[in-house]
C-alpha cells in the first residue's frame, strides 16, 4: 500500500495525498536556535490505530535531542524537541528524523540550518544626543529565545564617527540579563554618529559556538 509523506519547510509546501492509500504531513521549521523549544506537526489520514512518531535530532550519527507522541488516526498533534544550549558546527551537518510505527509506519529524514543567535542583546543609552563633556550612560539588556535572561558575559566597545575605537570593555557580567556601563566624552570628540557594540560568545572546550553583533548610535554634537 502507497504510503506518501509531506513535510513542509518554512513557507515551501508541497501536498499530495492519494485518497486510497495511508497518508501523514509533518510540518518542521528548517532553522533553529540553540535552547529553542521546536514544535513539530504531525497529522495522519487513514491510519489503522494509533500511530508513535519520533522526532529527533541527529549530528554525525549521534542523538543530540529527541522526544516521541503518541498520535491517534486521522488527527493531527505537536512533538516538543528541546534544542541542547550549544549547537557547535564541528559537530558536522544536523538533521531531523521524523519516524511512526503502529498503525502508519514511515521514516524521514531532513537537514536542518543551525541559527547560532542564541542570545539578543539590547543596548540602551539615556539619550540620543550628546555634547562635548558628557557621560554617556548604557544599560545592556540580553535574552534567551526562550525570553528567559541570559547571565553570561558580554563584549562592549565604543567607536567614533571614523570607527576609531575609543573604549573598550571585557567580560561585563550580566545579572539577570542585565548590565550598565557609562563613558565619558573629552572636551573636543569628534561630531558625528558614534557606534555602541555588544558581543556575546558561547564556548564549548575552548571553541566559540557563537557570537552576535548588536549595534546601537549615538550623535555627539
Amino acid at each position: 500500500m502507497e504510503r506518501q509523506l509531506v513535510l513542509l519547510l518554512l513557507a515551501t509546501v508541497c501536498l499530495r495525498i492519494a485518497s486510497s492509500s495511508e497518508s501523514y504531513i509533518v510540518v518542521a521549521p528548517k532553522t533553529v536556535r540553540p535552547g529553542a523549544t521546536v514544535k513539530i506537526s504531525v497529522t495522519t489520514f487513514r491510519a489503522i490505530s494509533d500511530v508513535d512518531v519520533r522526532a529527533e535530532v541527529v549530528a554525525r550519527g549521534v542523538v543530540r535531542t529527541s522526544a516521541r507522541k503518541t498520535v491517534a488516526p486521522n488527527a493531527a498533534d505537536f512533538i516538543e524537541l528541546q534544542m541542547p544550549e550549544q549547537l557547535p558546527t564541528e559537530n558536522g551537518e544536523y538533521s531531523l528524523v521524523v519516524a511512526g510505527s503502529g498503525g502508519l509506519t514511515f521514516r524521514n529524514e531532513t537537514t536542518l540550518t543551525v541559527d547560532q543567535k542564541c542570545v539578543s542583546v539590547f543596548i540602551q543609552t539615556d539619550k540620543g544626543i550628546y555634547k562635548p563633556g558628557q557621560t554617556v550612560m548604557m544599560r545592556f539588556v540580553a535574552y534567551k529565545p526562550t525570553l528567559l535572561p541570559y547571565s553570561g558575559k558580554i563584549e562592549v566597545s565604543i567607536s567614533d564617527s571614523s570607527k576609531n575605537l575609543m573604549a573598550k570593555w571585557k567580560d561585563v557580567q550580566l545579572v539577570n540579563g542585565v548590565a550598565s556601563s557609562d563613558f565619558p566624552l573629552s572636551i573636543e570628540p569628534p561630531v558625528g554618529v558614534w557606534t555602541t557594540v555588544g558581543v556575546w560568545t558561547i564556548s564549548v572546550s575552548g571553541d566559540v559556538s557563537g557570537k552576535m553583533l548588536i549595534v546601537s548610535y549615538t550623535v555627539v554634537l
